[in-house]
């Protein structure tokens, strides 16, 4: 059979399918979080919390994406780039915009609190909390549930994936073991863990609450390693019946949990993980795809900013709640065109902080580090002069 696909993507060169799928995707999040705050739902509509589809288990395909296009900096790490030299990028990128929203919503909180005299959503609020989530480890590390801002347990859950894949991957160079054992391996720990969790939660009301393997730590593996694992796969050759058949099994898949989704509620997210979402990814990054997307320079476009909104549609919805108690405003959040209007404005606001504040945050983090790099060798060699100077000459 012919190879339908064969080559990874560069994240530098965007796929507009995959981009519209992160949209689409941010899009319904948007949604969940909105009807989950509020306490919405649609007798006999679409509804995006605590529908027939779990919207929130999307996470897990932005997961699947950040795994997969990760497999991109393997040979760097191979070659022997420095932990240092990798996570500082997954840094500048990651955690300026996260540690922004942070801040926003500890004051909103903060805020509510001072006015109202009760919790926001009953979250209680402590400058130990905060310091963590600015960390990047409100979710998935040592304290289980510390985040200010919901959706960032995300962004935390990530950059542990990040390190244990430099890790994992430097590990297997140095012992000569194939690396995709050890992605594998990470998958089988995330599944595992998950599902012990779950039999703890319907036994005995408890959970797993282990540092770097809890519920969310678990979410994040086993979605991840399988991006990985996928894009290794796509590298090595996938023909065109191995993707047929993963596709039939991923629509048969998704028809028996529509049809019957109490079967699989309990381990529903392992299946999109693993099971449902991939194959449309092989799909939607083929060769033959990618030729035809990569011109979607507006899809592509969206797609970078769609971080923003991800992080941001949380402290919005604060503002907007706050400022209309604040003027005793009365307006129908049930409304459906109400969620839409919140939606089209979460996507202006992250636009607006990808432009005016992430960018100019990341080129002065950039300018930052190379003037303190610039200032480091200009140190260095004055010192150099120094004792060359003061180096006695042997006249003899």
């Amino acid at each position: 059979m012919p190879e339908v696909a064969g080559k990874t993507a560069d994240p530098k060169n965007r796929n507009g399918a995959v981009e519209l799928l992160r949209i689409l995707a941010t899009f319904c999040i948007v949604f969940h979080h909105y009807q989950q705050l509020g306490g919405i739902y649609y007798t006999g509509g679409l509804n995006f919390y605590n529908g027939r589809f779990p919207f929130q288990y999307l996470v897990e395909l932005f997961f699947l994406l950040s795994g997969y296009l990760a497999y991109h900096y393997q040979k760097k790490i191979e070659c022997g780039q420095s932990f240092f030299s990798f996570i500082r990028g997954r840094i500048v990128r990651l955690f300026p915009g996260m540690i922004l929203a942070d801040l926003a919503c500890y004051a909103l909180m903060y805020f509510y609190y001072r006015h109202f005299g009760t919790y926001w959503m009953e979250i209680p609020i402590n400058k130990w909390k905060l310091l963590i989530t600015l960390c990047g480890m409100g979710a998935g590390w040592f304290v289980p549930g510390t985040q200010i801002n919901g959706p960032t347990w995300y962004v935390s859950v990530l950059f542990l994936c990040l390190i244990v894949y430099f890790v994992l991957t430097k590990l297997a160079v140095r012992i000569g073991l194939p690396k995709e054992l050890f992605y594998a391996g990470m998958v089988i720990l995330g599944v595992g863990g998950y599902l012990l969790a779950q039999v703890l939660m319907d036994s005995c009301g408890k959970t797993v609450e282990i540092p770097f393997w809890n519920v969310y730590s678990c979410r994040g593996y086993y979605a991840f390693f399988m991006g990985l694992l996928l894009a290794k796969k796509q590298k090595a050759g996938i023909t065109g019946r191995f993707l047929g058949s993963f596709l039939a099994m991923s629509v048969l898949s998704l028809i028996l949990f529509l049809l019957s989704p109490g079967t699989f509620l309990s381990w529903i997210n392992i299946l999109l993980a693993i099971v449902i979402y991939p194959p449309f990814l092989l799909l939607l990054t083929s060769e033959k795809a990618a030729e035809k997307t990569l011109t979607w320079r507006v899809a592509a476009c969206f797609g970078r900013m769609s971080y923003n909104v991800y992080l941001w549609h949380v402290p919005l919805y604060m503002a907007l709640f706050v400022y209309l108690l604040r003027r005793n405003l009365y307006v129908d959040l049930t409304k459906p065109g109400v969620m839409l209007v919140y939606g089209l404005l979460s996507w202006l606001f992250g636009i607006a902080c990808y432009y005016l504040l992430e960018l100019p945050l990341r080129k002065a983090v950039s300018a930052l580090w190379r003037f303190r790099k610039a200032l480091f060798w200009d140190v260095l060699f004055r010192k150099e002069e120094d004792t060359e100077e003061d180096t006695p000459k042997n006249d003899n």
